[in-house]
């Protein structure tokens, strides 16, 4: 539910706009299109805010950076990624077409949104052509926030050449962590469709296991047999006669090759070619840590980070690879299983006097581990396990992390051939010893693609193993899988390996490359300090500047500006007092704001001759103002105000450098003297060229907008006026003159 948008600024350039948001969820900073009216950009951020009732004011203003963005050098990271091929983007998940064949409704294409997981990270406004490098500034009385385009967070300092270079850098590392994730979130897609279909399948073959009496390990070893025998139970002969059909093993062949396929495709174009970019641009940030111009603007630290982010991205890519092996050799074991189905079908419903027995073209092998892995317990299972919380938002663990950077020594090679030949040559039935379990793996890693599976010692075969389906090495998994079927109100809690999931490792990759570049920028939100304003019971307004603090005060039923600087430098703060009513006539001031970093403007209400006035002061004007005494460094304004009337005499006249009568339907609006605040805002847009007033005023008699030039010189155009009177009038007499 939204509560308050009351806060808003343009950008210099007027394409976007950005809102201060406020709502149950949190508060952030949304920066939309003026020309779509979409989201670009939204942006969580912590600010306190104050009581809006009391006449507190958020301000938001974009400035300008005074930087251009820099275009890659040559042999930078940037440059060798927009040499390479684009990373295929992730496409989102196509909705579930009910009607088949119902005309699908041509909509526009919309932009995917940036992942949420991605939401606090760096980055910059998405914006074609780039946006310009202007600064979104927000001041409330405790806190003061700078975001580079509006979205990425800067520290209170001015920014640096250096700190625009890292924004780049972060907004591409965003952009190719969004394809992985993206990318990660199809592949799982692509996994459920998949396994919800084979399990499907496979409750229908335990279905008929148990109409015969039949328990689901019997009927498993009973489908093993009938690979190996071609005979089978009543319970895997009525499941391939009746529920198998063509058209099923047809349906179930096209959804477990496309489920496969997309997997493969999903890592080889976009989820690997993208981690492959992010290491190239961690790697930037590396060398950059060693420059010293990268040293004094950017806090990097040591390497140790950088080795860590790029130990995960490597670790990542590793992860998604290896899955992408197990996808194509569980597609080739998928097609050779529904190859089998098709064979046996066949062959049981021929007539066997009159027709040729049907040629088998299935792999015993591959059949085999389809049975063993994918029909029932799939190795892609550990990598996207069934939780209730999808996504996880588990980390790994720090020990883990850690051993990353652990390199393996290297062995000589005599040393492994001596060690691969004791294995080779050890006797059957021989427990291996610990020195050779580095060669049982590597001799089992080594192994065809149509023996390969997620345990690679499980394939050992010079050990004595009964081959068949219900007594193979995985009759643990098949166990406690025919126990959760037989029972089904036993609680079976879900076995995670952390090391293994592919949603943790991105998890991990997105936290540390995240607080690396928060960390070499420095800290996004600088607090300042309140000097009492939230509790000022007149008109108020501030303005930070590059040094420091501008605070304008008007007391309430006094006649009276007062005007602080407070700098970082207590030596340099000053304060100033004047006098709006320079003469007797009683003046009012009905609203102030700052405008840019030159000037104050403020409506004035002159009650002697009932007319307002919409006048400018400069900084540069304001020459009466003191230095605040010493001992007072912990000042409020009210204290501070209280002390320079006691002290102060008689008080200088406002120094006005422009002054304009307003004659509109905002002057003859009549405001209520008793009421606290007056009804009447003030909004100025300080752009160059563009430099507009606004006032609003919202009373019993109604409102009135009137929008004011402030650039424009009024008496430059009563002159004007004056002059084209006159050469009128000179025109008319010449005229009658002829006659």
């Amino acid at each position: 539910m939204l509560l308050s948008s009351d806060f808003h600024a343009y950008k210099i350039t007027g394409r976007f706009l950005s809102l201060l948001l406020v709502s149950s969820g949190g508060k952030t900073i949304d920066t939309l299109s003026v020309h779509t009216g979409q989201v670009a950009r939204s942006v969580p951020i912590e600010l306190e805010l104050p009581v809006l009732e009391d006449g507190q004011w958020i301000e938001l203003e974009y400035t300008d950076s005074g930087l251009e963005w820099e275009k890659p050098y040559n042999g930078s990271a940037v440059m060798i990624i927009d040499s390479l091929p684009r990373v295929t983007p992730v496409e989102p998940p196509k909705p579930v077409n009910v009607l088949p064949f119902m005309r699908q409704k041509e909509t526009a294409p919309t932009k995917q949104a940036l992942h949420p997981h991605l939401s606090s990270f760096p980055a910059l406004l998405p914006s074609i052509p780039p946006a310009t490098s202007s600064i979104l500034n927000i001041h409330s009385p405790s806190v003061s926030l700078s975001f580079l385009t509006g979205t990425f967070p800067l520290p209170p300092s001015p920014p640096s050449r250096e700190v625009l270079e890292i924004a780049q850098v972060s907004d591409r590392i965003v952009g190719l962590l969004d394809t992985v994730l993206r990318g990660v979130e199809g592949m799982e897609l692509a996994f459920r469709e998949g396994e919800k279909l084979t399990m499907i399948y496979r409750e229908e073959l335990e279905t008929c296991a148990k109409q015969q009496g039949t328990s689901i390990s019997d009927v498993h070893a009973d489908l093993f047999r009938f690979l190996l025998t071609g005979r089978a139970g009543v319970a895997v002969s009525e499941w391939l006669g009746s529920r198998m059909t063509p058209r099923t093993i047809t349906k179930w062949d096209t959804t477990m090759d496309t489920s496969f396929q997309t997997i493969q495709r999903l890592v080889s174009e976009s989820v690997f070619p993208s981690l492959e970019r992010i290491l190239l641009l961690l790697e930037e940030i590396q060398g950059w840590s060693l420059t010293p111009r990268y040293q004094e603007h950017l806090d990097l630290g040591d390497t140790a980070a950088i080795e860590k982010s790029m130990h995960l991205v490597s670790g990542l890519a590793k992860l998604v690879d290896g899955i992408r092996f197990n996808a194509k050799h569980e597609q080739l074991a998928a097609a050779d299983f529904m190859k089998w189905l098709r064979y046996e079908s066949t062959r049981s419903n021929q007539d066997r006097s009159t027709e040729e027995p049907p040629y088998a073209t299935h792999d015993l092998k591959l059949v085999w581990s389809f049975l063993q892995n994918g029909f029932t317990q799939s190795p892609l299972r550990a990598h996207f396990p069934d939780l209730l919380e999808r996504p996880p938002k588990d980390l790994l663990d720090e020990a883990f992390v850690q051993g990353l950077a652990r390199k393996k020594g290297r062995r000589r090679l005599n040393e492994v051939m001596d060690e691969t030949m004791r294995v080779l040559t050890r006797p059957r039935g021989q427990p291996a010893s610990r020195q050779d379990s580095h060669a049982d793996s590597s001799i089992a890693q080594s192994m065809s693609i149509s023996m390969a599976i997620d345990d690679p010692p499980s394939l050992d075969m010079s050990q004595d193993q009964d081959i068949s389906f219900a007594s193979s090495s995985s009759h643990s998994t098949i166990a406690d899988h025919t126990k959760q079927q037989e029972d089904p109100y036993a609680i079976q809690g879900v076995v995670r390996t952390m090391e293994k999931e592919v949603w943790v490792w991105s998890n991990s990759v997105v936290q540390e490359c995240r607080a690396l570049v928060t960390a070499a920028v420095g800290a996004a939100s600088g607090e300042v300090k309140d000097r009492g304003m939230g509790k000022w019971e007149g008109l108020k307004d501030q303005r930070a500047v590059a040094q420091g603090k501008w605070m304008a005060l008007v007391p309430p039923s006094m006649d009276q500006l007062w005007i602080i600087y407070d700098s970082a430098d207590p030596l340099e703060a000053r304060i100033g007092a004047f006098n709006l009513a320079p003469s007797s006539s009683p003046v009012s001031c009905l609203a102030l704001q700052f405008f840019d970093d030159e000037e104050l403007v403020l409506l004035l209400d002159d009650q002697s001759e009932d007319q307002k006035h919409l006048v400018t002061v400069r900084y540069s004007d304001l020459d009466g103002m003191n230095s605040i005494p010493a001992g007072l460094e912990d000042w409020d304004v009210s204290r501070l105000v209280q002390i320079g009337q006691r002290e102060m005499g008689t008080l200088p006249p406002l120094p006005i450098a422009r002054s304009r009568p307003i004659e509109s339907r905002v002057a003859l609006i009549t405001l209520d003297p008793t009421a606290t605040y007056p009804p009447i805002s003030i909004a100025l847009n300080g752009r160059a060229g563009r430099r507009l007033g606004c006032l609003l005023v919202d009373a019993e008699e109604g409102k009135a907008v009137e929008v004011l030039d402030l650039d424009a010189d009024e008496d430059e155009e009563d002159e004007g006026d004056e002059e084209g009177d006159r050469t009128i009038d000179e025109g008319e007499g010449m005229e009658g003159e002829e006659l």
